[in-house]
């Protein structure tokens, strides 16, 4: 990804997709917020963002990379296990 700790992210969240990429690299950088990436790689999610998306603690994510265009987006397992079994 040529991210490096310590560095800021552009986080959007659209659909109840989270979507993380590089200020630089971003096109939804003003409609977005800004989150650091920690020493150990982790990026803590706003509190708004976790309720609005209705993201418990503790949930499962998958997490899809993009390393050439510098974008990671994460959706909730049981969103994607629900898509396969046909649900909504």
């Amino acid at each position: 990804m040529g991210w490096a700790p310590g560095q800021d992210l552009a986080l959007t969240v659209r659909d109840g997709i989270l979507r993380l990429s590089s200020p630089i690299h971003s096109t939804q950088t003003r409609c977005g917020v800004t989150v650091v990436l920690d020493s150990r790689w982790r990026v803590l999610l706003p509190y708004g963002i976790r309720v609005h998306s209705g993201w418990e603690l503790g949930i499962r994510l998958m997490v899809l990379a993009i390393p050439i265009e510098g974008v990671a987006a994460a959706v909730p397992v049981s969103r994607v296990v629900s898509a396969f079994l046909g649900g909504s």
